[in-house]
């Protein structure tokens, strides 16, 4: 079985359900025969790994195919307790009716699940900044903590530096003041 063969399977039994009247027993038929083969191709591509996704695309393809045979065919069974064969306008109606009601609810599931959705994408949104703004205010009160602690450090280092300048000419008064002295002895001494 391969994928071409899935393929056609899928193109006839496409081609029959968009038919005005379906014919059931010849569906049935068809989707039989479309079991049977993507039972097949399941065994292959459970061996074969490459074929997987294919698989997969085919086994949706036919929930799809199923679902709209199952839903055309409940309207059928439908009509045929509700409306004799004279009513065909009012069969069309319906079923016209029906399919808007069916496209109408799956829109609106689908924007409730799309607003739920961005709701969500919001909300973390939301929660992502107030993070990063917690960690903004942290860092800037760690930047101001530095600055001041910055200054600090530069008026300890100032002072410092001045008692060294100021400790610097005491020691250099005091050595003129000795050498002074000394050079006064050894002169008057000789």
């Amino acid at each position: 079985m391969s994928t071409d063969d899935l393929d056609t399977i899928e193109e006839d039994i496409d081609a029959l359900l968009r038919l005005k009247k379906i014919y059931i027993p010849t569906l049935e038929t068809k989707f039989t025969e479309y079991k049977s083969a993507l039972d097949e191709y399941h065994t292959i591509a459970a061996i074969n790994t490459t074929l997987r996704d294919d698989y997969r695309i085919h086994r949706s393809t036919y929930r799809l195919l199923l679902g709209e045979f199952e839903r055309r065919k409940a309207v059928i069974a439908k009509n045929d307790l509700l409306y004799d064969d004279n009513s065909s306008d009012e069969i069309e109606l319906i079923e016209s009716t029906i399919a808007t009601h069916n496209t109408s609810t799956a829109s609106l599931a689908n924007t409730l699940r799309i607003a739920t959705d961005a709701r969500e994408i919001g909300i973390n949104i939301n929660t992502i900044l107030e993070q990063n703004n917690q960690t903004i205010n942290d860092t800037n009160d760690k930047i101001e903590s530095i600055s001041s602690t910055m200054d600090r450090t530069k008026n300890v280092i100032r002072q410092i530096a001045v008692k060294i300048a100021s400790d610097k000419y005491l020691w250099g008064m005091m050595t003129l003041l000795l050498a002074g002295i000394i050079f006064i002895i050894v002169y008057s001494v000789h």
